[in-house]
C-alpha cells in the first residue's frame, strides 16, 4: 500500500491510529474533526459570505457583464427542522397539508414575512387541521406545479397563479417520506409507495412472525401504536385471534387498496377510527390471567 500523496496543510499535525499504521507518522492525513474544526474557524470570520442547505438552480455566464449569474434556491424538508428561528423575516412556502405543515405553519406565521404561503393538492385529509390554514398571514393554494427560473426564481401553482422573485426564498416540504425497509428481502414497497401484503397495517399475510407498527396515516398516532404494539406482542406468543386463512388476510388488504388506491393512501384511518381500534381490540383479545398486562379500551369518541 502505496502512502497518500503529501501536500501542506494549514491545520494542526494531528493524526489517528488508522492512517498512521499502514502510512507512519508524518502522512499528511487528517482526521475528519481537525478539518472540520478548520473549516468553522474560516467560516466564523466570514459569516455573511456563507449560505447553507442552498442549491445551485443554474449557473451561467452573463455575456453582457461578463460574470457568472447564479439561480439559488433554499428548500427544507420537515426531518430538517430544528427552530423557528431559521426562517425569521423570511418568505416562505410550506408544500403540504397534514400535521408537519400545520406544526411548521403554526410555529412560524408570526415570525415570518407574510404572507406563508401553503401550498395542498385538494382538500385536507384531517379536518381537524383546517382552521390552521385559516390563521392570519397564511395564504393557501393549490399544489406547486413548476418552479423556474423566471424572474429569480418563479413558483407556478396548477391553477396558474405564480409566485417570483424575493416573494419565496425558502420552500419548506412538510410531505410524506418514500417508503423504504432495505433490510426485507424481497422489497415489500410497490412502485406506488405502498407496504403491499400486510394485515390490518400490521402483520405480514405470507408469514406472521413479521410484523410492522406505525405504518398508518391520518391517524391517532400514538394511540395507534399502542394497540398495533399489544395486538402484535399477543399474536406472536399465540394468544391473539388472526382470520384463519391467508385468504381472508388478502382480501382485506384488496378490500381496502380498491377503495382508497394502491399509495400510501391506503394507510388513512380517518375517520375509521372506530371499525380500527375496535378490530385491533378483539385481534388482542384479554390480557393472561396473573399478567400486569391490561385489555385494550374500545373506542368511545371523545
Amino acid at each position: 500500500m502505496s502512502a497518500p500523496p503529501s501536500w501542506s496543510l494549514p491545520t494542526p499535525k494531528i493524526n489517528s491510529a488508522l492512517p498512521v499504521r499502514p502510512f507512519g507518522h508524518t502522512n499528511p492525513t487528517r482526521p475528519w474533526k481537525i478539518v472540520a474544526d478548520y473549516l468553522k474557524d474560516i467560516f466564523a470570520k466570514h459569516p455573511h459570505r456563507v449560505s447553507f442547505n442552498t442549491t445551485d438552480e443554474r449557473v451561467r455566464k452573463n455575456p453582457e457583464t461578463g460574470k457568472w449569474d447564479m439561480t439559488l434556491r433554499q428548500s427544507d424538508h420537515a426531518k430538517h427542522f430544528r427552530s423557528r428561528d431559521a426562517y425569521v423575516d423570511k418568505s416562505v412556502a410550506v408544500v403540504g397539508g397534514s400535521v408537519s405543515a400545520s406544526d411548521f405553519v403554526l410555529d412560524t406565521y408570526t415570525s415570518v414575512r407574510g404572507p406563508l404561503i401553503v401550498a395542498q393538492c385538494g382538500e385536507n385529509a384531517n379536518s381537524a387541521l383546517d382552521n390552521v390554514w385559516k390563521l392570519p398571514a397564511v395564504g393557501k393554494k393549490l399544489m406547486f406545479s413548476r418552479f423556474t427560473f423566471d424572474n429569480g426564481g418563479t413558483v407556478k401553482s396548477s391553477d396558474g397563479s405564480r409566485v417570483s422573485g424575493a416573494d419565496v426564498v425558502v420552500v419548506y416540504f412538510a410531505t410524506d417520506y418514500r417508503l423504504s425497509y432495505p433490510f426485507l428481502e424481497p422489497d415489500p414497497v410497490t412502485s406506488r409507495n405502498r407496504l403491499a401484503g400486510f394485515y390490518q397495517h400490521a402483520f405480514n399475510i405470507a408469514n406472521l412472525s413479521l410484523a410492522v407498527v406505525g405504518q398508518i396515516r391520518a391517524a391517532l398516532s400514538f394511540r395507534t401504536y399502542e394497540y398495533q404494539a399489544v395486538v402484535v406482542a399477543r399474536a406472536i406468543v399465540g394468544r391473539g385471534t388472526l382470520p384463519a386463512t391467508a385468504e381472508q388476510k388478502k382480501k382485506w388488504e384488496e378490500d381496502r387498496v380498491k377503495r382508497l388506491g394502491p399509495t400510501h393512501i391506503s394507510y388513512t384511518i380517518v375517520p375509521d377510527f372506530e371499525e380500527y381500534f375496535n378490530t385491533l381490540r378483539a385481534i388482542a383479545g384479554p390480557p393472561a390471567e396473573r399478567s400486569e398486562a391490561y385489555e385494550l379500551p374500545k373506542w368511545e369518541d371523545e
